[in-house]
């Protein structure tokens, strides 16, 4: 009724037999894979309006973790008289760990570079050669060629992932003489502009985030416009199938696991939709 109070039980919901199997049971495996039911943990809350706490207890979490186990080996103490403790969530009360140094943290010394030989499994002076002529001959190639790529970054914030590997995709191929144009760019700025099929070969690649579900502001217009093709390729009209067939293209999707149920959703719409209209998939 209007005016009542509803409050959600996180313990209840985190022990509840529809959710998790043995879910009285400690079992941190059961988080190798991604909960079958999107809001079965909730130690942040869920939705647009979750801790924004989260990521950063996650990231912090991991990389303490890895700092210790990198130079410890953590084993219980003799002393540690463990039982649960209950106040809202479950803890462990009374756990006591012993951090051991570990045994295999001796660092090898030596001041005599180990030579690298055929017989070692390396590559020999000849070989390395041959291969730095060949990549230089390939950029000397895309040069003369003048192929251009149009790096696409679909993201709300300029300092995002995406935003990141954008710029370095932008490097790499300015390191390979590519022709960049304005790259990196907002998709609504490139793809809308797409109203005939490309005549000339052409190179896309496409860094995109998905927010909810659903793809950055700077590519909303990107989506309806993929979406008006493909809405066109179904109605049977005549050479929809090859509309983007002198494109070449590969999406690089930023997301992050924990939103299972929306996980890449809109990088994948792009990768799915543009190999349906013609265009061929680098990787």
């Amino acid at each position: 009724n209007k005016g009542e109070t509803m409050m959600i039980s996180c313990l209840g919901t985190h022990l509840n037999p529809k959710s998790w199997e043995n879910s009285t049971t400690y079992d941190p495996t059961r988080f190798y894979e991604a909960p079958k039911h999107a809001c079965s943990f909730i130690p942040w809350a869920g939705g647009p309006r979750q801790c924004i706490g989260r990521e950063f207890a996650l990231l912090t979490g991991r990389i303490a973790m890895f700092l210790i186990l990198n130079q410890y080996s953590l084993e219980l103490s003799p002393s540690a008289r463990v039982h649960e403790m209950e106040h809202l969530f479950v803890f462990p009360d009374g756990l006591l760990m012993n951090a051991v140094l570990r045994k295999d943290m001796t660092r090898r010394e030596s001041s005599t570079p180990t030579p690298i030989t055929p017989e070692s499994g390396g590559e020999s002076p000849s070989t390395s050669i041959a291969e730095s002529r060949a990549w230089e001959g390939l950029k000397a190639l895309i040069r003369e060629t003048g192929h251009k790529v149009s790096i696409l970054v679909g993201t709300k914030t300029e300092g995002g992932n995406s935003s990141i590997i954008g710029q370095s995709l932008l490097d790499k191929a300015l390191s390979f003489n590519f022709q960049t144009g304005d790259s990196p760019m907002s998709p609504d700025d490139y793809l809308p502009e797409i109203t005939e099929p490309p005549s000339k070969f052409t190179i896309v690649a496409l860094c995109l985030s998905t927010y909810q579900g659903n793809p950055a502001p700077n590519t909303k217009n990107s989506q309806k416009w993929l979406s008006g093709l493909i809405e066109r390729l179904e109605n049977g009209e005549a050479g929809m199938d090859s509309f983007l067939s002198n494109v070449r293209y590969f999406v690089f999707g930023c997301g992050n696991r924990n939103w299972a149920t929306t996980y890449q959703k809109v990088a994948k719409y792009f990768d799915e939709n543009l190999a349906k209209l013609g265009a061929k998939r680098i990787c």
